[in-house]
């Protein structure tokens, strides 16, 4: 009985052992998706940040350029609206209050000085908080490693990178198609951060096949914004731009704008995507799971059962042996009482003579 009992067990306790390994491994597979699925979320409230400081930026820019202050202000609440809106803070402004204050002061001695010559100064100090916010973005989720999720996310942090670039070649841009030239610094600046968008958007799109697809249909149904931006990069191949003027940088600052805000809806697309992806990973981990805990709750169900039946068995294998065993002892005693009657009755030799014709009668009978 033992030996059938383990026969039967041996399975059990395998199929046991791996639903308890499927449990903890999708246990902590699910764990580590809804981490990663929070610091992507988390990525993406500040990216909102980023992009209303980098809007902010170019503003400042092109009103210290217009000598006009009066477009700012709906700029002001806005970055205000993303700071609030942020929900989490950042290391680059742990306290959004004190944060929005620095800022406020900021602008009002931005408003106060507008005639000045503050342009590089301002580019500088949006910078350095897009920079920073950044560096913060860059750090999240750096060791995913989920299949398309991944590559979705890797994608949306090439494009975040992408929008500062744009962001910045703005500012840039602007100060050049008003006054026609910058300093060399500055234009070198401009021209690496032209290239360094193109390069971060052209890896967004080979890591990613749902970003090629996006940017694919953007290119299609916007022509005319993609062709404005490759005409202005013609136009900056040279420091010196003879057809320099305001009207110049507000054809600029339009069709950048225009660039600018489809770049960030796609970075806002491949963002959403990729939290879609993580939830459908999820889903998948709960649902093994699932399984692991029915093959597990089967398991419990079924041991006790199979045990009762395998015991039931054996017992009547044993019983219907004994049984067995008890009438072949009767058979024998049957036997040995018959041949006492048969040599009372007659003489021994004749009938042990009698018994051999009996067995000899049988075998022929047999034959």
């Amino acid at each position: 009985m033992f030996r059938a009992l383990s026969l039967m067990l041996v399975p059990l306790l395998a199929l046991t052992a791996l639903a308890c390994y499927w449990m903890v491994v999708n246990v902590v597979e699910n764990q580590t998706l809804e981490e990663e699925k929070t610091q992507i979320t988390h990525g993406q409230r500040i990216a909102s940040v980023a992009y209303a400081l980098q809007l902010e930026r170019a503003s400042v820019v092109y009103a210290l350029q217009e000598s006009n202050a009066s477009m700012l202000g709906d700029t002001f609440q806005q970055t205000n609206k993303a700071v609030r809106e942020a929900v989490v803070d950042s290391k680059c402004f742990l306290d959004k209050e004190k944060f929005l204050r620095d800022l406020a002061d900021h602008r009002e001695i931005l408003q106060e000085n507008l005639f000045s010559n503050r342009t590089d100064a301002e580019v500088v100090y949006y910078s350095e908080f897009t920079q920073c916010i950044m560096e913060d973005l860059m750090s999240l989720v750096k060791d995913m490693q989920h299949g398309t999720l991944w590559q979705n996310h890797v994608s949306f942090k090439m494009l975040l990178q992408a929008t500062e670039s744009v962001g910045m070649m703005l500012s840039l841009g602007i100060f050049f198609f008003e006054r026609g030239v910058l300093p060399l610094h500055d234009y070198t600046l401009l021209r690496e951060e032209d290239v360094s968008a193109k390069e971060y958007i052209n890896i967004a799109a080979l890591f990613s096949p749902f970003t090629q697809q996006k940017l694919d249909l953007l290119e299609a149904t916007h022509p005319t914004v993609f062709n404005n931006i490759n005409i202005f990069r013609l136009q900056w191949l040279v420091n010196n731009f003879t057809e320099a003027g305001p009207e110049k940088g507000r054809e600029f600052h339009e069709a950048v704008m225009r660039y600018f805000n489809l770049l960030v809806g796609l970075t806002e697309t491949v963002a959403q995507k990729v939290l879609e992806d993580a939830d459908d990973e999820i889903a998948v981990a709960l649902n093994m799971v699932t399984v692991a805990c029915l093959v597990f709750i089967f398991v419990l169900v079924m041991t006790p059962v199979l045990i009762k039946m395998m015991h039931m068995l054996t017992s009547s294998i044993q019983n219907y042996a004994i049984e067995a065993s008890q009438k072949s002892e009767q058979l024998v005693e049957e036997k040995a009482r018959s041949d006492s009657l048969l040599y009372q009755m007659l003489p021994k030799t004749v009938a042990q003579q009698l018994k051999m014709n009996q067995t000899v009668t049988a075998e022929c009978y047999d034959q």
